[in-house]
């Protein structure tokens, strides 16, 4: 069974420093759930972007899980076992990256 999934959270880093936000994230296992569209990650410029982001995240300890809208509408199921086994494998390991969410973005 999954945590909470927090929508667009914004992150900072044990010292304070702001990450970027993940599309969703589940704090108490430091993992972050990205949707990577063709139509925002397709430039050069744009998949620059999304690779820096990613390796901010991954230097203080999250992992990162990327799927595209066509999995997730077509294989629903692959992607929650995805995100289930990455959760279980992790659980507990989000207090000691030190990464905190500072606040969701509403609906």
């Amino acid at each position: 069974m999954l945590g909470e999934i927090l929508w667009n959270p914004r992150l900072s880093a044990a010292d304070g420093t702001r990450l970027p936000t993940p599309d969703g994230y589940l704090a108490d296992c430091a993992v972050a759930l990205e949707v990577d569209s063709r139509e925002y990650h397709l430039s050069p410029d744009d998949w620059a972007r999304t690779l820096d982001r990613h390796n901010e995240l991954s230097r203080h300890g999250v992992l990162i899980l990327h799927f595209t809208p066509a999995q997730i509408r077509r294989e629903p199921g692959r992607v929650r076992r995805t995100v289930e086994d990455a959760y279980a494998a992790r659980r507990g390991l989000g207090a000691a990256t030190g990464v905190r969410v500072e606040s969701i973005s509403p609906g």
